[in-house]
């Protein structure tokens, strides 16, 4: 099957339609066929101009309610545009965007549907009955059942998850609490489930984000008021679009997450590069106690490197995604540097003793991870003897990385 399948898709991608089908009904023939086959079966039935046998195959698609089946759905609307069946087509887009509405977003980038976006009854699907302007930013819109979120005049997201409404001011425990995410984790309720336990109709969930929305803005971005990757995610998309005036308070709001909830977010900021927004000095100030601040501003001076973040070091050299190229690394816990990584130059090991100085008064430092210009075994010794001298003894060690632990009483070789 799989080279018949790669021979149909290869047939398909060179316009040879009727030598796809072949290969695609010897798989169908061969009992082989699933809803990526049956899809692209009828993608290839329809490019033939037999509608009514490709429609036949996207509804088994349809029917099974996969993954593909949104995809299907499109196709059928498609079919049913050429046949000029225009109101089966907008019905289809239709139930599409109110069940995702960012559907829409892949119908609009389908050239096939260009001349659909002429008809008036495009339009009327995609006017919205509700709109809230929150600022000169941000808008929500209420189309179909869907509330859609607008950042700098582009779609941004369609809201689901979570509602919290409820009076700030008046919370006398919001002092103890550092984000909804929290919230959620602890109250269940404040997930909206749209079953039969617990239903709102779709304009009682628009004006619900309205509110939180709007109750977010006027309490100048405050993150806890909503979920990390929403409020994040707005803020980020204003900064690279329509409001680089938000960055320092943007900034800010990454560093009182990161101070709150180090481990927790750390992982998901880094995924999703808010991480790179922020300099050096911002997370040393920040994040570590002021002895430490100036100890790793004079290291980054010594070594003609910036500093950021990561996760654990060792697992960060196997996640390229937790690394920035041109940069070292450090990770930082309760205040103090946890681990550290610096470079050494293959003709200049006698810089080690000077970077060594600074590195030893690091009071909580357990790892220290050295980068090696390829560097010999003679001088590799060299570098651990200079390092044990310091109290960090060996645990790994090749020609361009060793990996020293600052731990008493502990045998090393290499």
């Amino acid at each position: 099957m799989r080279k018949l399948k790669k021979d149909a898709l290869i047939a398909m991608q060179k316009g040879d339609y009727s030598k796809a089908k072949e290969n695609f009904e010897r798989i169908i023939s061969n009992k082989e066929a699933n809803d990526f086959i049956w899809l692209e079966y009828s993608i290839c039935l329809s490019k033939l101009q037999q509608f009514k046998e490709a429609e036949k195959y996207l509804n088994i698609v349809i029917e099974g309610k996969g993954y593909y089946s949104s995809h299907a759905l499109i196709e059928k609307a498609y079919i049913f545009f050429i046949e000029e069946k225009f109101q089966e087509c907008i019905n289809i887009i239709k139930d599409l965007i109110d069940e995702k509405y960012y559907y829409i977003e892949d119908i609009k980038n389908d050239d096939r549907f260009k001349p659909l976006f002429e008809l008036e009854e495009f339009h009327q699907i995609l006017k919205p009955s509700r709109e809230f302007i929150v600022d000169e930013y941000i808008t929500l819109k209420l189309i179909g059942k869907n509330t859609i979120l607008f950042v700098c005049g582009e779609y941004f997201i369609s809201c689901y998850g979570s509602l919290l409404t409820r009076d700030i001011k008046d919370n006398e425990k919001i002092i103890e609490i550092n984000s909804i995410d929290e919230i959620i984790e602890k109250h269940s309720k404040t997930r909206i489930l749209l079953d039969d336990s617990e239903v709102i109709t779709p304009e009682e969930e628009f004006w619900g984000y309205c509110s939180n929305l709007q109750a977010w803005v006027e309490n100048n971005h405050e993150m806890g008021l909503l979920e990390d990757h929403l409020g994040f995610g707005i803020l980020k998309k204003m900064v690279k679009t329509c409001n680089k005036n938000i960055l320092p308070r943007f900034k800010e709001e990454i560093l009182k997450r990161l101070k709150s909830s180090y481990f927790n977010v750390l992982v998901s900021f880094l995924r999703e590069d808010l991480i790179s927004y922020l300099t050096q000095k911002e997370i040393f100030n920040y994040l570590l106690v002021k002895e430490e601040t100036m100890i790793m501003l004079e290291l980054s001076l010594l070594l003609n490197k910036q500093y950021t973040l990561t996760i654990e070091i060792e697992e960060s050299l196997h996640e390229v995604q937790y690394r920035t190229k041109g940069k070292l690394h450090l990770c930082i816990y309760n205040d103090h540097v946890s681990e550290l990584e610096i470079e050494i130059k293959k003709n200049n090991i006698d810089e080690l003793d000077v970077l060594l100085e600074p590195i030893i008064l690091l009071t909580e430092l357990h790892h220290l991870f050295i980068f090696l210009d390829d560097f010999s075994y003679a001088q590799m010794k060299i570098i651990q003897e200079k390092c044990e001298a310091s109290g960090f003894l060996l645990e790994y060690g090749q020609p361009a990385l060793m990996i020293f632990e600052k731990r008493k009483n502990k045998m090393s070789n290499y």
